[in-house]
């Protein structure tokens, strides 16, 4: 094992705004017209690393969030400067949340998809040509202009037909003036329990145990896009398998589970609204099966991550849970009491649990949960993780991305529903809570599904409200330095100083998608095996560099290479 930096020297150098170019922030204000999304998941956008120009080195887009989103393009190591004029990236007045990168006109150059909140998400496609970075928008031409609460995007090729495919994630939309006084009108039509049309987007219809219905709040649904290849997206949400229930969506993950070659997906709620894993049938369609995967899933979900962390050559998944930080904190609020005990046993899915979960596939059907194990089943208000070989000593390590603009956990969960919402947003009820001021915390990897808290010796505890993060190699020395978005402050950028060997990989696929999303690729190095799957958009909000990464330790070389493409070709590459 390839020990990391001395303590004197952290392992990351965090670089001010100043010495990077990069400026981009995520104002708290309590005038803006979409106030009540800070609450939630928006708080912040996302973060998108990737080649933008073609010149080799990695960019940066953010989602603005209550802002302008903005592009900055990289002219040297860890010097950015905003060209988002030059290049036509304008969001206008949206609120925009996630972002996906991906090329889905297989030109070779990377575009974006930006998700917003209530109204049409945006699809910038790159026309990028000698030198100059040029985007245009064309979400109306292909049939991916959803209007409605999305949050997070992802990209993959689901049906192996070489182009990129695109899930849309919502969560929800909340009335500006909140709940509407008195009763809403519920009318039985062809059988179905109804609201006005006015009201439809808002909230749903429940049954009650005495068979009566009645309305709550509730989120949005998903979308499946499939790329037909002709300048155009369908909607194949429906005939592919996709539930068609409404839920509030964190995080979704592509990855292949079975490692049959066909993407799998797993979609995070958050509350009542239990997550979802798809297994993916090579037909065109899903499976939804998490009650049958998982022994539990965290009641609220807002990140995830596939990755092998145990170096089996499985893929395994770390869910992370928004919750009070210790077990007095939970006492204190009183919760969760008995009722609500019930409510994440009974969810409808696989029975929800009050932390997060590092499930490990155990080579069947079945998965098992070491987050206790492994010493981070309780991080706090957690919102992002990432998942990635930070120290380079060949096994993969965790980062958690934590606090949030209101503290939730201030107030009592009834205290925030039913008639306090009438006339108000929960923007509005929360005013007075304080702010949740939290360390991010990263742990590393040792081996055995056994980790140690690396947090203050990496150099990665910020206190604050970090919402989105994003991995890639920003400098060109092979490690992955890390970007993290903070809500009423400036995003961090992360430089790596790791010192173990490592191997970079920039897939070109020909009969599979241009960036080989979806690949699975395998390493032998003195003895030793590891797995990757490059699936960018892993999680809430961000995508990560489209570059698959292996930390090599001690090893000089890579004795064996194999790459499985989407396609199902296989290349096998030796010293």
């Amino acid at each position: 094992m390839v020990p990391s930096p001395d303590a004197a020297a952290p392992l990351f150098e965090a670089l001010a705004p100043e010495q990077t170019g990069v400026g981009m922030a995520y104002a708290i204000d309590p005038n803006h017209k979409f106030k009540r999304l800070y609450p939630y998941g928006w708080a912040t956008g996302g973060v998108a690393i990737g080649d933008l120009n073609g010149d080799g080195k990695a960019d940066l887009f953010f989602a603005g969030g209550p802002g302008p989103s903005k592009l900055y393009l990289q002219t040297e190591r860890f010097q950015f400067f905003d060209a988002s004029a030059q290049a036509g990236i304008d969001t206008g007045e949206r609120w925009c949340s996630g972002v996906a990168m991906g090329d889905i006109d297989n030109d070779g150059d990377l575009d974006l998809y930006v998700t917003a909140y209530g109204e049409a998400n945006l699809l910038f496609i790159n026309e990028s040509a000698e030198g100059r970075v040029k985007f245009v928008e064309k979400a109306k031409e292909w049939g991916a202009d959803i209007p409605d609460g999305s949050l997070n995007a992802a990209f993959a090729d689901f049906d192996r037909d070489g182009r990129l495919d695109l899930y849309v994630q919502t969560y929800h939309l909340e009335p500006e003036n909140g709940r509407p006084e008195g009763n809403l009108e519920i009318k039985i039509r062809q059988g179905v329990p109804l609201l006005e049309p006015d009201w439809m987007p808002y909230y749903i219809v429940r049954q009650t145990e005495t068979g009566s219905y009645t309305w709550t709040e509730g989120g949005r649904p998903d979308y499946l896009l499939r790329n037909t290849g002709e300048g155009n997206f369908e909607d194949v949400t429906e005939s592919a398998g996709i539930l068609p229930g409404r839920a509030y969506g964190t995080s979704v993950t592509w990855c292949d589970v079975d490692h049959d070659g066909n993407a799998d997906l797993l979609v995070g709620n958050d509350g009542l609204d239990p997550d979802l894993f798809y297994r993916n049938t090579g037909k065109r369609s899903f499976r939804q099966g998490a009650d049958r995967v998982f022994p539990h899933t965290p009641w609220f979900t807002h990140g995830s991550a596939a990755a092998d962390f145990n170096n089996d050559l499985l893929t395994d998944f770390l869910i992370s849970n928004a919750g009070p930080a210790s077990v007095s904190e939970n006492l204190a609020m009183g919760f969760p009491g008995q009722d609500f005990r019930a409510a994440m046993l009974g969810s409808g899915g696989a029975p929800q649990v009050f932390r997060n979960s590092l499930m490990i596939n155990s080579g069947t059907a079945r998965f098992f949960d070491a987050a206790w194990m492994a010493g981070f089943a309780e991080t706090g208000a957690t919102w992002n993780v990432k998942a990635g070989d930070f120290d380079n000593d060949g096994w993969i390590d965790a980062f958690f991305a934590n606090g949030s603009v209101k503290d939730w956990w201030s107030k009592r969960p009834e205290d925030l529903a039913g008639a306090h919402l009438v006339g108000k947003t929960r923007w509005d009820l929360l005013q007075d809570a304080p702010a949740r001021k939290e360390p991010n915390a990263a742990y590393r990897n040792l081996g055995d599904l056994h980790f140690e808290n690396a947090t203050a010796r990496w150099g990665l505890g910020h206190e604050g409200m970090s919402y989105a993060s994003a991995v890639g190699d920003l400098d060109g020395d092979g490690d992955l330095d890390l970007v993290v978005c903070n809500a009423g402050e400036p995003v961090t950028l992360y430089r790596n100083h790791s010192t173990g060997n490592r191997i970079r990989l920039r897939l070109k696929g020909e009969k599979s998608n241009r960036w080989g999303i979806g690949a699975e690729v395998m390493i032998a190095a003195q003895g030793k095996v590891q797995m990757r799957q490059l699936y960018p958009q892993s999680g809430s909000l961000a995508s990560d560099e489209p570059v698959i990464h292996f930390g090599l330790g001690e090893s000089p070389q890579v004795d064996r290479l194999t790459i499985r493409w989407p396609s199902g070709a296989v290349e096998t590459f030796e010293n």
